[in-house]
């Protein structure tokens, strides 16, 4: 007996390949999405990975600085970097302050004569800035703290890729401010009030702290 093929059987199949088209590209669009995010991800740990070398090179040039022959002096260690202009400074009048300190002392002049614990901390601050500009655009460090606290560097630099998706829209994210109530785990990437970043998009902080 011969059997014969209905009508709709070749329409079925044309539907089920339109079905795995469509699947298929719901699970592309969902992979180059994950990509995405995940490149971004990446960016942003080799960055806080770079900027966490820089505060092991200060907080190895802070030791160094120490002067272990007088105990006393260890009281006041933390004042050599944080009384620095630019330590205080906000980020955004740090955009147009020079990298080079103000008195090169041992050069020129001065040859020869060894520098004095103020002069090696402004030296220290200004080599970490130069370092951090040329790893990140729009950099700033700022230095709070005291020797009994610890000194707390405030790394702070624009990032073009901290976005946030709203509505469907793509815009740069913003760093919470610091406050009583941060959390552990948010003080480490909130942007001090001191810092002068307030609500401006696209810049991050990395607040790291140093005890001698």
């Amino acid at each position: 007996m011969c059997t014969h093929s209905t009508p709709n059987q070749a329409g079925i199949t044309l539907i089920e390949v339109m079905v795995s088209i469509v699947l298929m590209s719901i699970t592309l669009l969902g992979i180059a999405g994950l990509l995405s995010t995940t490149t971004k991800f990446q960016l942003g740990v080799e960055t806080r990975s770079g900027v966490t070398y820089l505060f092991n090179d200060l907080a190895g040039r802070i030791r160094a600085n120490l002067d272990k022959t007088d105990v006393s002096d260890r009281t006041t260690w933390a004042a050599h970097y944080t009384g620095l202009t630019v330590a205080s400074s906000t980020w955004s009048a740090q955009q147009t302050m020079s990298t080079t300190p103000g008195s090169l002392c041992g050069t020129g002049a001065t040859a020869g004569s060894a520098c004095t614990r103020a002069q090696t901390a402004e030296l220290d601050v200004a080599e970490i800035r130069a370092s951090l500009g040329r790893m990140v655009p729009q950099p700033a460090l700022q230095l709070t703290g005291n020797a009994n606290d610890g000194l707390l560097a405030t790394f702070i630099w624009f990032d073009k890729d901290f976005t946030v998706i709203a509505d469907g829209q793509i815009t740069l994210d913003t760093s919470p401010t610091c406050g009583d109530t941060t959390t552990n785990l948010g003080q480490q990437s909130c942007c001090p009030a001191a810092a002068g970043v307030g609500e401006t998009p696209g810049v991050r902080c990395l607040n790291l702290r140093f005890v001698p």
